[in-house]
């Protein structure tokens, strides 16, 4: 079990979280949007190597969610998570063990899903650093 995040810590990973998770909802980002959001993100994490963990753990925590996508669109959000949500689910994920993530099948199926809808994104965010 990894230890609690502190509110800053919590605040810098939303960044990503929120980035990262909004590959999948119905609108996303617009083309003025991505160097804001990459640029408060490259404020935080200097370099690639920090940022790459977290967008993967973003990646893992929503793919068991992203096969029912397919199934039942309205479940996508429109404008995005709310925060709270995110953060909420940031402070869940944290507390899985690693051997439990890959016990779920839908994380079978649902990461190979949640990387080619995301992979726009993070090619975008990588090729910032």
């Amino acid at each position: 079990m990894n230890p609690q995040f502190s509110t800053q810590e919590l605040e810098k990973r939303w960044l990503i979280w929120d980035y990262v998770s909004m590959s999948w909802t119905e609108i996303g980002l617009g083309k003025d949007e991505f160097p804001q959001y990459i640029q408060k993100i490259q404020q935080h994490y200097p370099n690639w190597q920090d940022v790459k963990p977290i967008v993967n753990d973003v990646l893992l925590a929503f793919v068991s969610v992203i096969p029912f996508m397919f199934v039942f669109f309205p479940i996508i959000p429109d404008w995005g998570y709310d925060k709270d949500y995110l953060l909420n689910k940031i402070q869940k994920w944290q507390d899985l063990p690693t051997w439990r993530i890959w016990l779920n099948p839908l994380r079978w199926l649902g990461y190979p899903l949640a990387i080619m809808m995301s992979l726009s994104y993070v090619r975008k965010l990588k090729k910032a650093y």
